[in-house]
């Protein structure tokens, strides 16, 4: 009888997970995770989501990893997903938590690249884009982040960086007890993912 009920436990928290995982520790604290399969579920509900979200998001991937990592902008935005869905009780929006996060879209006199709040839907030239650079040669690109993000609210798009609630440039001190997580099928980020203490568990297969 306590056989059947352990199997039954575990068929239900097996129907009940997101995805299923495989992880292989590395002795410098470094997890590597693979997604095997995903259910493909909405990582936030529609009423949490618009159009002026979806730019707010862009708008960050641009300016935290820049215009050509399309990929590790759908890492951003898990782990923008795995915060929120943290703090739902505190019924704090999903898109204050981009923007308390980001320091890349925070509004501030001393903001280096101001045309990163200037960038838009239109795919027109932001107010402010540097001289030195050319538009067209970004425009494309910046399409694609704005089309991977439509993907990514429609569950199309895997966490490529599975459990991670945090991510930062090599600069940044994580906490002591924070594990680093790395892409995916072998993806190439310029920030760091990490995975705290405080992360919602994960399913390891």
């Amino acid at each position: 009888m306590f056989l059947k009920f352990i199997v039954f436990l575990f068929v239900l928290l097996v129907s009940l997970s997101d995805f299923y995982v495989s992880a292989n520790d590395d002795i410098d604290g470094i997890v590597s995770i693979s997604v095997i399969k995903s259910k493909f579920d909405r990582p936030i509900p529609e009423e949490e989501w618009d159009e002026s979200v979806k730019l707010w998001v862009a708008r960050s991937c641009a300016g935290e990893a820049g215009f050509d990592a399309v990929d590790e902008c759908i890492g951003i935005a898990w782990v923008y997903a795995t915060r929120w869905n943290g703090l739902k009780k505190s019924n704090i929006k999903f898109v204050d938590v981009v923007r308390k996060y980001s320091a890349a879209i925070k509004h501030k006199s001393t903001h280096t690249r101001r045309w990163i709040l200037n960038l838009n839907l239109g795919g027109k030239k932001p107010v402010g884009w540097p001289n030195r650079l050319r538009w067209e040669n970004h425009k494309d690109m910046w399409n694609e982040i704005l089309f991977a993000l439509d993907e990514w609210v429609d569950g199309k798009r895997p966490n490529p960086v599975l459990g991670a609630d945090h991510f930062g440039g090599s600069m940044d001190k994580p906490g002591k007890y924070w594990v680093r997580i790395l892409p995916s099928n072998g993806m190439k980020f310029r920030n760091r993912f990490y995975r705290s203490p405080y992360a919602a568990p994960v399913f390891i297969d």
